[in-house]
C-alpha cells in the first residue's frame, strides 16, 4: 500500500481491498448494469458520490413524470372538445413523447447476496477437543504437541505468520487432514461444516446444483432458492470449475450454510468476496449461534467478529483475543 500511494506511474486495480483502494487510487470505472461511470476520488468517495447521483436522477425523474402526469391530464380533458383544443391536445402528445424519450434512466441497486446459516441443534459442552497433535511434511516439522479445548457456541480464531500451521490446524480439526501423532475427539451430536480457502471442494465437470445435491437432500427447488440468496440463481446448470473466484467462494458457502452444522471451520472466508458479501457473511456469523474456528488475515472482519480466544500457532498457545493481536491478523 505505502509502494502503490507513492508510485508516480500509471495504476489499473481490480482489488476487494477497501483499505488499499481508499490509500492508493485517485479515481473509479464503475461497471454496473452494462454501463461505465466515472468517478474521480478514492473508493470512499466514490461510494458516497455514487448514491448523491442517484438521489439526484431520482429527483430528476420525479420533476418528469409530474410534468409528463400534467400534460397528460391536460390531453385526458381537452382532446374531445373543441377543434382549437383539440389541436393543443395533439401538441401536447408530440411532447409528452419527447419528454418520455428524454427521461432520466434510474438503474436498479445491484442484488445483494444475503447469507443465512440456520440454527443448529447443540451440541456437547466441548464440540472439538484434541491433544498432542504434531504434523511434518517430510522434513518440515509444522508444529508440535498443540492442543485445542473449545466450548460451545465460543468464536476461536487461529493466529501466525505464514507457514505457522493455520490451516493445516483446521484441516486436522475438520478430519481433512491427518495428524502424524495426537487425537482429535468430536464432542455429542457434533456436525462440523468446513469452508476451504482453496475451494478443493468445487469440482470441475460438475454443475454448481450438483454441489449442492452432494451436501443436502433438500428439494431442488429449495436448493436453487438458497443459491439464489448467493446470487447464483443463473449459474445452476453452469460448470462450477468454470465459475469465478468470488463466485466459488459463494458456491462453498452456500455448501457449508445448507447443511445446518452447528460447528463451523472457516479457512480464509473473506477472500474473493465483495465489499457487500463480507458485509452480509458477517451479519450471518453475528447471529450463528453454533461455535466457529476461523483462519483469517482480514483485521477489519476479524475485529467486527470480536472472537472469544485465540490459538497461537506455530507453539499452540491459547489466549483471550483483544485489539492488541489485530497487528498478528494483518501479517498472517
Amino acid at each position: 500500500m505505502d509502494f502503490l500511494s507513492t508510485y508516480k506511474g500509471g495504476l489499473l486495480v481490480i482489488s476487494h481491498d477497501l483499505p488499499l483502494l481508499d490509500e492508493s487510487i485517485t479515481s473509479v470505472l464503475a461497471v454496473e448494469h452494462g454501463t461505465l461511470e466515472p468517478f474521480r476520488g478514492n473508493y470512499s468517495y466514490f461510494l458516497a458520490e455514487r448514491e448523491r447521483r442517484r438521489e439526484q436522477r431520482i429527483r430528476e425523474r420525479k420533476h418528469q413524470d409530474e410534468k409528463i402526469a400534467r400534460l397528460e391530464e391536460g390531453i385526458r380533458r381537452f382532446k374531445g372538445k373543441t377543434e382549437k383544443m383539440a389541436k393543443r391536445a395533439r401538441s401536447w402528445e408530440t411532447r409528452v413523447e419527447k419528454l418520455k424519450a428524454q427521461r432520466t434512466e434510474i438503474s436498479r441497486r445491484g442484488r445483494q447476496v444475503a447469507v443465512r446459516f440456520p440454527q443448529p441443534p447443540p451440541s456437547g459442552r466441548t464440540p472439538i477437543k484434541a491433544q498432542g497433535l504434531a504434523k511434518a511434511f517430510g522434513q518440515n516439522v509444522v508444529f508440535v504437541d498443540v492442543d485445542v479445548d473449545i466450548d460451545r457456541g465460543e468464536r476461536m480464531i487461529i493466529m501466525g505468520l505464514n507457514g505457522a500451521g493455520k490451516t493445516t490446524l483446521l484441516r486436522i480439526l475438520a478430519g481433512v487432514e491427518h495428524a502424524d501423532i495426537g487425537e482429535v475427539e468430536l464432542g455429542h451430536q457434533v456436525s462440523l461444516g468446513y469452508y476451504a480457502q482453496e475451494h478443493e471442494q468445487i469440482r470441475a465437470g460438475d454443475s454448481v446444483l450438483d454441489h449442492m445435491r452432494t451436501v443436502s437432500a433438500l428439494p431442488d427447488r429449495e436448493l436453487r432458492s438458497i443459491l439464489g440468496h448467493f446470487l447464483l440463481a443463473d449459474k445452476v446448470d453452469q460448470d462450477a470449475g468454470t465459475l469465478s473466484g468470488g463466485e466459488k467462494t459463494k458456491l462453498a458457502l452456500a455448501q457449508v450454510a445448507v447443511g445446518a452444522h452447528n460447528v463451523l471451520l472457516l479457512d480464509e472466508p473473506t477472500n474473493n468476496l465483495d465489499p457487500q458479501a463480507k458485509e452480509a457473511l458477517l451479519d450471518a456469523l453475528e447471529q450463528y449461534e453454533g461455535t466457529l474456528i476461523l483462519v483469517s488475515h482480514d483485521t477489519d472482519f476479524v475485529e467486527e467478529l470480536a472472537p472469544d480466544r485465540a490459538i497461537l500457532m506455530p507453539d499452540g498457545a491459547t489466549a483471550y483475543f483483544d485489539e492488541s493481536m489485530l497487528d498478528l491478523v494483518a501479517l498472517a
